[in-house]
Parts: C-alpha cells; sequence; structure tokens
C-alpha cells in the first residue's frame, strides 16, 4: 500500500495554514474521480451544518454513518474525503453523511468536539437530513476524525446512548505524544512525525486534555479500531483498545498488515483499501473475536 500522506516539501509544524489547505486539497482532489459512479450524493447545509449526504444503489442498513473526516484538525474537509465517503456507503450499503467541522488554528478545543455533538443531536433529531423514526446511527471518522467520532459520542446524555449502533475509527489519532509505533515509523518527511503530531495537538489549544481518555467516554457503544502497521499513530488504537476493555466496553483492534497512515483515500481504487473498510463495519464472527484486548494480542490486534 502506499502511503496517501501529505508532500515532503511541506512543514506541517510551522508552515502557513493556507499553503497546508490549498496542498491538502490538491493532493485529495485525485482521488475523486475513484469514487463508484453509482453512488449518489447531495450537498446539505442546515442549521449552521454542512456536509455531503452519499446514497449507494443499495441500502441494506437502515443505520447511516455518521462521517468525520481526518486532516489533524486543521485541514481536510468532506470534499476532500469524497472518494472515502462513496465507497463507505458503497461497501457498507448504507447512507453516509460527511460533516464539517471547525478548524483550528483558528478555532481552539473545543470547538471541534461542540460541532461533533451539534452535528450528531441534529441528526437524531431529525434535523440534519430528513429519516425515518426511530433513529439510529454509526459514528465513524479517520485520524483525527477518529476522535471527533467519540467526542460525539462523549457529548451525548445517558438516555441518547443506545441510539448509536457502533463506532468505528479508522487509524485514530488519539493523544499519544510518544509511543514504540511513533519510534519505530517516525517519517521525518511526511506531515506524521513526531514533531508534526505534536504541531497539530497544540494547534487545539490549552483545553485539550493532555490524557485525551479523559474527554472520551470509557463506556458506551461497540467500538472498532483499525490501525496499520506501519502506521506511527498504530499504537494509538492499540492503547485506546486496552483502555476500553479494561473498562468493559466492547471493543476490538484490526491491523492492517504493511498498513500506512491514510491509505483508505484510495479505497475508490484500492480494492484491499475497501475492503478493509468493508470489514471494519461487519464484524461478522467468522473473521472476528469480539471485544477481544490487544494486549492478548501481543499489540497486534486481529489481521485477515
Amino acid at each position: 500500500m502506499q502511503n496517501a500522506g501529505p508532500d515532503a516539501a511541506l512543514d506541517w509544524s510551522s508552515d502557513d495554514i493556507r499553503r497546508l489547505r490549498i496542498h491538502y486539497d490538491s493532493e485529495c482532489r485525485v482521488f475523486r474521480n475513484d469514487a463508484p459512479k453509482d453512488v449518489e450524493f447531495k450537498k446539505f447545509s442546515v442549521l449552521g451544518l454542512s456536509g455531503i449526504h452519499f446514497t449507494p444503489p443499495e441500502v441494506t442498513s437502515a443505520v447511516p454513518i455518521l462521517y468525520f473526516h481526518g486532516g489533524g484538525w486543521c485541514v481536510g474537509s468532506p470534499e476532500t474525503h469524497f472518494a472515502l465517503c462513496a465507497t463507505l456507503a458503497a461497501v457498507t450499503c448504507r447512507e453516509v453523511l460527511s460533516v464539517r467541522y471547525r478548524l483550528t488554528p483558528e478555532h481552539a478545543f473545543p470547538a471541534q468536539a461542540v460541532d461533533a455533538v451539534t452535528a450528531l443531536n441534529a441528526f437524531l433529531q431529525g434535523r440534519l437530513v430528513p429519516f425515518d423514526p426511530p433513529l439510529r446511527v454509526a459514528l465513524a471518522g479517520d485520524s483525527a476524525g477518529a476522535a471527533m467520532a467519540l467526542w460525539a459520542e462523549a457529548g451525548l446524555s445517558a438516555d441518547q446512548l443506545p441510539m448509536i449502533e457502533q463506532i468505528v475509527g479508522f487509524y485514530g489519532a488519539f493523544g499519544l505524544r510518544d509511543s514504540g509505533s511513533i519510534r519505530r515509523n517516525d517519517p521525518e518527511q511526511s506531515g506524521i512525525s513526531k514533531r508534526d503530531m505534536q504541531a497539530f495537538y497544540d494547534r487545539l489549544g490549552p483545553a485539550l486534555p493532555v490524557d485525551m481518555r479523559q474527554s472520551f467516554r470509557a463506556n458506551g457503544a461497540p467500538v472498532t479500531l483499525l490501525a496499520c502497521e506501519n502506521d506511527p499513530y498504530r499504537d494509538d488504537s492499540a492503547m485506546l483498545a486496552n483502555w476500553f476493555t479494561s473498562e468493559g466496553r466492547d471493543a476490538r483492534l484490526l491491523m492492517v498488515p504493511g498498513g500506512l497512515h491514510g491509505f483508505l483515500k484510495q479505497a475508490g481504487r484500492s480494492r484491499d483499501a475497501a475492503l478493509w473498510m468493508k470489514r471494519a463495519f461487519a464484524g461478522r464472527p467468522s473473521f472476528y473475536a469480539r471485544a477481544r484486548p490487544a494486549a492478548a494480542l501481543g499489540q497486534q490486534g486481529e489481521t485477515l
């Protein structure tokens, strides 16, 4: 798998944010034409919330996916993740709503968490797009977006929690500033180096807990965390899966052998990437054992 990460010519820790966004948008645009042509899409804007609503040709699940894009909380949009979300709709046979949220450094944390909760509540109240009640939803996101999905859940009241079917995080950024996977896989020029990671967290501002687990619910909906073997963020997912299972939460860690951060951007052109996306949502017993602690798997997680 090829890395879909940022360009070596950029300094993601110090370059002007406008330059970073222009580059990231351009980089992601090359994948847009890979989106399945039979997936319908429609932009929405309501109550200060906007994004893209994807509908596959066959919908077999009444539970749609509310999706939060990655990009270190400072770049990215529903447009940059167009092909990823269209492919997600196609392989899961679910409708997908990809929502926009405020970015750093213009907006510090908890603005991102507030936007995640606002979008989720608007959906559950039937105000985002029309769905037939009773409303349930799956939450998902990649990289920074995986944390967004967990922040969305954390803002719900106890009686709302049953409305969350599951949460799926793809190679999530969950707050580790140093780890074995960072030291083993630190790519000095890719935008996911240790220095770049620190800059992403710093841009969120001082209100972000040093231990990001404090901003998540220990217990809640079943969680699937997909990690990549050669990703500096790999241990973030392993750490979080271990914590969830120690708290009694239904959590599983899936490991992509040889995988690199951002590889799902290629899901529209890579059958392997699309299959990993599908498997993360499927959770079939023939493929996975449920709620297996990452520690019992030697930090490797489950593979296929």
